[in-house]
This record gives structure tokens, sequence and C-alpha cells, in this order.
């Protein structure tokens, strides 16, 4: 917020596959809606873009927070996402407008808070009582889309759900589209030496230890999981695991403790650590792997980045 605020934030334009983001944001976020048993549904216009040049970054993370916080406060029911180009008031120019839209059957936001949702630090009161989050997500998406030429927008009633509203304006990148389709694979199995390879997966959060131990094993990977740094020690030590996806921060232990503790062990310098964090600056991850890291993961894990 501070770096919006001074005006330090830029966008960072470039060619994108559309589908593809939203395919993603939907798988990574698909478990926890399963989870609680909630539908996860797509209304996608067939006039939707498949080449778009825009900052993918900052739309997937905006996504993400909003596809997130509307499973977070449906406890049943549906998550909605809705995409469409929108008219635009110069047909002669190369800007088209998206529009966005997360509709939920949730707990809802009583109508005087809705503004306040979109001050630093400030939650709803529905979301203060779940103990979660830092008042810091919306109001970082709200300045992502007006940065975009866009804007997010809320409309809710208490106790009937909430829906979001996400305008952004991008450029058409037509060549994209083919180039991406000639570019995708998808990662079936290990392949035969490598199968039944040793990996520990350390996550105090349940449906993120879940995801990692899932997609791992779904490969041919030999996996075993645990809650902090301490229990990493322990399992390093007795199982000896060839790769250790390690959470930043934990109880107890966190991960950084525990990448520099596991390095001083014995087979410790050749163990591959690999940070998994939530952390969305990219001084986070340089600063990780100048530590005892070997690679870096953002959450939610997507399996073609992970792989």
């Amino acid at each position: 917020m501070s770096k919006i605020e001074a005006g330090k934030v830029t966008l960072k334009p470039a060619p994108f596959y559309l589908p593809a983001l939203l395919e993603d944001i939907l798988s990574m976020l698909n478990a926890k809606a399963l989870e609680k048993n909630i539908r996860l549904e797509t209304e996608f216009s067939d006039e939707l873009p498949e080449g778009v040049l825009g900052d993918e970054a900052k739309v997937r993370q905006i996504l993400i927070n909003l596809v997130g916080n509307a499973i977070k406060f449906t406890d049943q029911g549906h998550v909605t996402l809705r995409a469409q180009p929108l008219p635009t008031p110069d047909e002669n120019s190369e800007k088209i407008i998206l529009q966005f839209q997360v509709i939920d059957s949730g707990v809802g936001i009583p109508s005087d808070e809705i503004d306040r949702v979109f001050e630093v630090f400030s939650q709803s009161s529905t979301n203060a009582k779940s103990h979660t989050g830092t008042g810091l997500g919306l109001p970082i998406s709200k300045q992502h889309a007006q940065l975009m030429g866009g804007d997010l927008t809320l409309e809710s009633e208490l106790g009937k759900g909430t829906q979001a509203t996400f305008t952004m304006q991008a450029e058409l990148s037509p060549d994209i589209g083919e180039t991406i389709r000639q570019k995708e694979k998808t990662v079936l199995k290990l392949t035969p030496q490598f199968m039944g390879t040793k990996a520990l997966v350390i996550d105090d959060r349940k449906e993120n230890r879940e995801l990692l131990d899932q997609l791992l094993r779904l490969v041919g990977f030999e996996t075993r999981i645990g809650h902090d740094g301490i229990e990493a020690l322990e399992l390093f030590e007795n199982w000896d695991p060839s790769i250790i996806f390690m959470d930043m921060v934990m109880p107890r232990m966190g991960g950084e403790r525990a990448a520099q503790a596991i390095r001083k062990l014995p087979g410790g310098k050749d163990v591959k650590i690999v940070a998994v964090t939530a952390s969305a600056f990219e001084e986070d991850r340089q600063r990780i792997l100048v530590a005892d890291m070997d690679g870096f993961v953002r959450k939610p894990v997507h399996h073609n980045i992970l792989f």
C-alpha cells in the first residue's frame, strides 16, 4: 500500500492467454470450494477474447482475492465467476474493457460497511468474526483495478450474499492464443528413474498441505507431511527426503529457521528446499533465495509452476 500511495507501483503489460489464467484460478481454489461443499461455477461470454495485453499478475491477484473471499464467507450454495467484454465508448480505440464479477450466496456485508472495506486495515464485521485476513486485500485490489483503467465495486445484502465487480482496460493480442495452445503441456508422471522420489511437505494449514501432497503423489512422488519446522527437522532426519516444500510462516518454527537447521545436519547440504509462500513481493523472493532455499513457489500453488 505504501508503494501504491507513493506512486511506485506500475503496470507491467505483456501478452497473456486469458482462458488459461481463468482456468488456473479456478483449479487453485476449487479444492477450498469442495471442502466446504460449495459449487464453484463459471459464466464466460462467448465474446471473451483469448489473447490479451495487460498486467497478468495484477489481474490474477485481484481475481484470487475476490474468489477466495467469496468462498471464505459462503457456507452453502454457490460462488460464480462471470467474465465478459464491455462495449467501449470509442469503437476505433485499440483498448478493450473486460468485466469480471464474483457472485456468492454467503453471509453478505452490512450496507453501511461496504465503503469501509476498501479502507486500509479495515474489515467488515463478518470478516472480523472470522479472525483471518489483514484488511489489505480489497484496498490493494481496488487500487490495482484503478491503475488498469477500471475499478472494483461491491454490492451486498446481509444474509443474502455479495457481488464484486472488477473492470479493467486492456488491448487485444490475437497472436498469443495460438502460441499458448502450442506450448501448453500437462505433467502426467515422473519418468521411471525418478518414480518414488521422496518429497516432504511442511505447512501449518491443512488445505495447503493436502493440495501439495495430492499434486505430488498423483505424478509419482512418495510423500510425507508435517505441520511446522520442528516436524520438518524430525522427518528429515528419520525419512531422508530428496526435496522439501517448506511454508515460510508457521508456529513454533518457521521455514527459514527450519531450513537453516536442516543445512547443518548430515545430508542437509544436498536436499533441495523450496520455499512456499503467500508473499507477492519480489523483494521477499530475492531474500529467500539468497538464504538457504533452492527454489520459490507462491501460493496458491499451480501445478505447472510447481513441476
